[in-house]
Formats: C-alpha cells, sequence, structure tokens
C-alpha cells in the first residue's frame, strides 16, 4: 500500500487513506449500507470514523478549507432522497466533537442536500457551510451556516428551489395562480464591488407562471441581494425583482 502524508503525518491506515484522497479531490462519495439516522443523533460521535460509512448507503465527504481534520459529512439513507449533514473534528480514527446544529435549521431543513460546500467571507473569522437543501416534493432552501468553535449559526436562510410563496406583485402573477423557480434552483454568487466592505449574497435565476387554469404564461428572470448587517451579524434581505443580474 502507497503511503499518503496528511498534515505532518504518515501512516496507511484505511481511515487516512481515505481522507488523504478527499484532501486532493476536495469530495468523495463512498459506497455503504443506508440506515436512518436523525441529525439530533449524538451517540455516532463515541464511535471510530471507519465505523460511519457502514450505516449509511454513501457519505459526501467536504473538508475544512483551513482546518482538514474538520469534515463536513453528508450522510445518504435512500438514494437521493433522504440524508442529513454531520460536522466532526477527527484525529485519526477518533472522533473529537461533532458541530451543534442551531434549532431553526433542524426544524426546517429538507428531506435531502443538492449541493454542499465551504465559504469564507471577508467580514467572518470563521468558514461558513453553504448548503441547498430540498423536500421530497422539490422546494428547497439556501443556509449559509457559520461554524463558531462547536456551534453553528445561521446567516441566512431563504428559498431557492421549488415553488416561489408568495411572488410580489412586479412578477405579476395572477390571482390563483402559480409561481416557481426554474431549473434545479436559483444560482448563488458572492460579489463584493469596489468600494464595499462586505460581500453581498446575489440569487439569480428565472420564475416560471401559470394561471389558475395552469395555463403557463411568460417567465419572468429573478433577482435578489442578501446584504451583511455588522450589528445583527447576519445576512439582510432585500425584496427580489424581475429583473437580469447587472453583470
Amino acid at each position: 500500500m502507497r503511503l499518503l502524508r496528511i498534515k505532518g503525518t504518515t501512516t496507511a491506515s484505511p481511515v487516512r487513506q481515505l481522507l488523504a484522497t478527499l484532501w486532493l479531490t476536495g469530495g468523495l462519495l463512498v459506497s455503504a449500507s443506508a440506515q436512518d439516522i436523525a441529525t439530533t443523533n449524538r451517540e455516532w460521535v463515541n464511535q471510530p470514523v471507519s465505523s460511519q460509512f457502514a450505516n449509511f448507503q454513501s457519505i459526501a465527504l467536504y473538508p475544512h478549507p483551513t482546518d482538514q481534520s474538520i469534515l463536513a459529512a453528508y450522510c445518504v439513507n435512500e438514494g437521493k432522497w433522504r440524508g442529513h449533514m454531520r460536522v466532526f473534528k477527527h484525529e485519526g480514527d477518533k472522533i473529537e466533537w461533532a458541530a451543534v446544529f442551531p434549532e431553526e435549521y433542524i426544524e426546517q431543513i429538507g428531506h435531502y442536500v443538492v449541493s454542499c460546500r465551504w465559504k469564507s467571507f471577508s467580514m467572518l473569522k470563521n468558514p461558513v457551510l453553504e448548503l441547498v437543501d430540498s423536500t421530497h416534493m422539490g422546494n428547497g432552501a439556501l443556509w449559509l451556516l457559520e461554524l463558531d468553535g462547536k456551534e453553528f449559526r445561521v446567516l441566512l436562510n431563504t428559498a431557492v428551489k421549488g415553488g416561489y410563496w408568495a411572488p410580489k406583485p412586479e412578477f405579476q402573477v395572477p390571482p390563483e395562480g402559480k409561481a416557481s423557480f426554474n431549473g434545479d434552483h436559483l444560482t448563488v454568487n458572492y460579489r463584493k464591488a469596489p468600494g464595499e466592505k462586505f460581500e453581498t449574497v446575489v440569487l439569480t435565476g428565472s420564475v416560471s407562471i401559470t394561471d389558475m387554469s395552469d395555463k403557463e404564461l411568460p417567465s419572468k428572470p429573478f433577482y435578489q441581494e442578501f446584504t451583511w448587517d455588522k450589528e445583527k451579524h447576519v445576512f439582510i434581505v432585500h425584496p427580489p425583482t424581475p429583473r437580469k443580474a447587472a453583470y
């Protein structure tokens, strides 16, 4: 077996081999058998890292951007239709601690995760986990979760997938009509223009519209910004508009 070096430690253990490959690829799917375990379950923290993979159909791992011993793990129970996130710090095959998710996230989370990545912001010293989740009905949200020590806090939670509920009058949805986001989900971008102190979250895409008889009407572009509030330590919602991005 070829030895791989991670953070200055040479080892040939299966766990370290897995993490080394993960570190090089930025994300890895590992096949395993499925078993449903809730996000709030903490019993697994006392189990070895290597034992986690036998509990799920697959696990996708995403390493912390500056500390490779911290991993975000998306644990899939039933194909793409049910899964949950775990974030933990490990030393070799031992889990040292697991991050605590906030009540808001636990109460509103969808059935599965569509996308996951770590982000960094100039106004924050802590890394942020960006998640897009979805329910079985196809409705989903963007979550920005700041990892502060061993706990997450919600910086932003907003709909980006499926139904567009309570659309603004500017989108001209007729009475009893329906609106929904086109595509898999809205595009998430981060903008920091010259002269701006903080990054702005920008959502872009388009909205499909039907009338009460389900007749399709012309789609509308969708644009929405969320600006950073230094005092409240969250992203502030600005009303969406039916226009295309200016960049």
